[in-house]
């Protein structure tokens, strides 16, 4: 009779070392597994018009003693600065614009200081790559290559969405919206006009009021029958059950020993399967809120209906990225404003400078922080994703500003970030990429301070982020997203000119 003849102390050793690897793939789980799947990451890209918010409302105040460290990243960088901003909080160094609403995420959420858009813009609606939407772009600084905003390349990515079934959703939450598709002519093409209503929005993700789209593809069985781990039961049942008959071919102590072992196995498995297998979702079935609230910016902002507006919003990120219907999202917000003016612009953006304007703008993007950015944040970190954590680790939120500290410049942009993108990222930072030796000055002669990275760096790794390679973003043999500047104006001790081959590289400290 033949039979499948296993080595009794072959299986002990192969099972033993099999089980001593298994803290050393729980611990790698994870991270390994949510970078293998692309198809669970998100972006959601919110921007704010004007700035006008100085650098010590937004970001930590100035790094508060004992909280600094520092890293040599040498050559045209210097030396960056970083801290915790759970350490910033203890050091009485988080801002007002940051209270104790958003203290519980900051964990997942990064401030990054010393991304630079370094040629004039003006106006513009140019933060994922399409800098010629702007109204006051010199041509003589920029190149003619017109490119398509980040959101929509990602769209059109079959390494982010494989499928292709994955929407961009652009919401009318408020009047600058980012995206921007150009044609083979270079012509600016209008995107489909957005929802403007919970219930339309609702509708254009899951269907009229229901969804039909599938949680997930892959069947816990199809996992189970394809997992080593079964593979390593069924040698243990040969040798435990052999054709001599149940437990002949092993002692009564190995066994234990054995038993012991698929007990470890065991819990794998319901870890790996946990890990694969997306929490269950019923998208067949998702009620739409009753509450058809209206989706589109307000003059004024009242902290009640907006709480509910993107509450409602924020529900339905949470189901569209669970259940597979939308992955990317654009989402503008207006400024927020508590009071009457007859002309924001002239009044509020370019008065900033004055000490009761600046206290204007401040509680502005408080009320942004609060209302709209931390609500969508905490409404993705509660949602249960994959890996066992949140659905705010698969993805990455970016909240940043039309405009810096000054209205019409770009220098140390503001960026608010929260999500790991799957692990990318590295989390519950303040990060200055600034180079302090090297001082910048803007078209006029002014100071701007110290000469950071180039946001072409930044947007290529949020690209790379989301599973894209290089090779698929870069065009005309240049390096990064978004076109390149030729004549820098902003001095010549900046470092950028001299950045453009690193443009496509992994920033330095906050990524993994």
């Amino acid at each position: 009779m033949l039979y499948n003849k296993v080595n009794r102390r072959h299986f002990l050793v192969g099972a033993g070392c099999f089980t001593l690897s298994l803290p050393y793939l729980v611990s790698l789980m994870p991270k390994a597994h949510a970078q293998g799947l692309p198809s669970s990451k998100f972006l959601i890209f919110m921007n704010t018009p004007h700035g006008g918010l100085n650098q010590e409302h937004w970001a930590p105040r100035n790094f508060p003693t004992g909280v600094k460290k520092q890293l040599a990243v040498g050559g045209l960088y210097g030396t960056i600065n970083y801290a915790s901003l759970q350490d910033s909080v203890g050091a009485n160094g988080l801002t007002e614009l940051w209270q104790s609403f958003i203290t519980p995420s900051l964990g997942k959420m990064n401030i990054i200081e010393g991304l630079d858009i370094p040629f004039y813009l003006g106006h513009h609606r140019g933060l994922l790559g399409n800098y010629h939407d702007s109204d006051q772009l010199d041509p003589k600084v920029i190149d003619s290559t017109k490119w398509n905003s980040l959101d929509y390349f990602l769209s059109k990515s079959r390494t982010f969405d494989p499928s292709g079934n994955h929407k961009l959703t652009v919401l009318p939450t408020g009047g600058q919206s980012n995206t921007a598709y150009y044609n083979a002519s270079g012509a600016n093409v209008s995107f489909p006009t957005a929802p403007t209503t919970a219930h339309e929005l609702f509708a254009s993700l899951f269907g009229s009021a229901t969804s039909t789209v599938a949680a997930s593809t892959t069947s816990p069985e199809t996992i189970k029958r394809s997992s080593i781990i079964d593979r390593v039961l069924l040698s243990y049942r040969g040798v435990s059950n052999s054709a001599y008959g149940a437990g002949k071919r092993i002692s009564h102590n190995d066994k234990l020993i054995l038993d012991e072992h698929i007990s470890q196995l065991r819990d794998l498995e319901i870890k790996i399967k946990a890990d694969v297998v997306p929490p269950t979702v019923s998208c067949s079935s998702l009620a739409r809120n009753s509450n058809n609230v209206d989706l589109r910016g307000r003059d004024l902002f009242d902290s009640t209906s907006e709480k509910v507006k993107w509450g409602i919003i924020a529900d339905i990120v949470v189901n569209a990225v669970r259940c597979g219907s939308s992955r990317l999202f654009s989402i503008p917000t207006d400024s927020a404003n508590t009071f009457a003016v007859n002309d924001f612009h002239q009044e509020v953006a370019h008065q900033h400078q004055t000490q009761e304007v600046q206290a204007k703008v401040l509680s502005n993007y408080r009320n942004i922080a609060r209302d709209m950015f931390g609500t969508i944040v905490k409404k993705l970190d509660a949602a249960q994703g994959i890996n066992g954590g949140s659905v705010l680790d698969q993805g990455l939120v970016i909240w940043t500003h039309e405009s810096c500290k000054d209205t019409h410049d770009n220098a140390n942009h503001p960026v608010v970030t929260a999500g790991s993108a799957g692990g990318y990222f590295k989390t519950g930072h303040h990060v200055d990429l600034r180079n302090h030796s090297k001082p910048m000055k803007g078209v006029w002669g002014g100071d701007l301070g110290f000469a950071g990275i180039h946001y072409n760096r930044w947007l290529a790794n949020i690209a790379m982020a989301m599973g894209c390679s290089p090779a698929e973003f870069e065009r005309n043999n240049k390096r990064g997203y978004g076109p390149h500047g030729y004549e820098f104006r902003i001095g010549t001790n900046s470092t950028h000119a001299e950045q453009m081959g690193d443009f496509s590289q992994r920033l330095p400290f906050i990524t993994t």
